[in-house]
């Protein structure tokens, strides 16, 4: 799976959308046209909605097969990028991920350090920084990926390297999907399967295969944090507080839709460093031959 920067929209003009520029879109913008190189004069970056995100539309009408935009493999988000990252290959020794599941695992661990534990800049943009304050207990598996993301920054990186930073910052933080709304409630799996039953049968299997992945995930996104290579999950309300639990599983949740709002399909990229482990997994369900592609 990849994830690409930006999503494309096939509309022409963006005059009914947000063309307002907020400051993490600036700070994106601006790392697309220096660090990134990445050039797009006939596009305009504007936000949808709050839900959805934001798209590249065009000032003008396109030709077909006309390139709008070019981005450098180097930049491009794979599972196979994110199994090559150390603190994640050090994960994937010890516990095994799909495709799909590893790219939300990154989102998921990136989203949670960059909004704690890197600066971050004030609004008014003058200069001033400041730290949000963790007041959660710390899970083992997260507390291991810091400490092994601190080693590597001691090492030989700095907050530069990570560039992918000024993308998440840009990613909606809510959705409108029915599983965003009501798999974290009370009941909530009955709602979303009663909400099933009301739609078309392709509709139906599709929304209840998708909450199906969405728990298998979560389960092994929870052993991870716990670091349990095996066991009951639900042995975590022993070691978190509630306030925890919500806190992770909202994140997880979240995770899953950025990489499942965001795919597309493709045959050219190869993800080998992650292949070599499906074969491990006895849950995993049998993948395509295509891989997604996210972005």
């Amino acid at each position: 799976m990849v994830i690409l920067w930006v999503s494309l929209n096939r509309r022409f003009g963006a005059g009914q959308y947000d063309v307002s520029v907020p400051i993490v879109m600036n700070d994106f913008i601006k790392w697309l046209e220096s660090d990134g190189n990445i050039l797009f004069s006939n596009v305009d970056i504007c936000l949808i909605d709050k839900s959805v995100g934001y798209g590249l539309f065009t000032k003008e009408n396109v030709r077909l097969n006309e390139v709008l935009i070019k981005i450098p493999e180097k930049y491009i988000i794979t599972a196979d990028f994110v199994s090559n990252i150390k603190e994640y290959a050090d994960i994937l020794n010890r516990f095994v991920f799909d495709s799909s599941e590893l790219l939300a695992l990154f989102f998921a661990f990136e989203r949670v350090y960059f909004d704690y534990f890197c600066k971050q800049l004030g609004s008014l943009n003058d200069g001033t920084a400041y730290f949000v304050q963790w007041t959660l207990e710390m899970p083992n598996g997260f507390k291991h990926f810091l400490n092994c993301r601190k080693e590597l920054m001691n090492e030989k990186r700095n907050e530069s390297d990570f560039w992918w930073k000024s993308y998440i910052g840009i990613l909606p933080r809510n959705f409108s999907t029915p599983l965003f709304i009501y798999y974290l409630k009370e009941n909530g799996n009955a709602k979303i399967k009663e909400i099933a039953s009301q739609l078309p049968i392709e509709t139906k299997e599709k929304l209840l295969g998708q909450l199906d992945e969405l728990i298998i995930f979560e389960e092994k996104f929870l052993k991870l944090l716990l670091n349990s290579f095996e066991g009951d999950t639900f042995q975590i309300a022993k070691t978190l507080s509630q306030d925890s639990i919500v806190f992770w599983r909202e994140v997880c949740c979240w995770a899953w839709h950025i990489v499942n709002t965001r795919s597309i399909f493709t045959e050219n990229l190869s993800l080998h460093s992650v292949d070599k482990q499906k074969s491990c997994d006895k849950n995993q369900k049998i993948c395509s031959k295509k891989k997604k592609q996210n972005r």
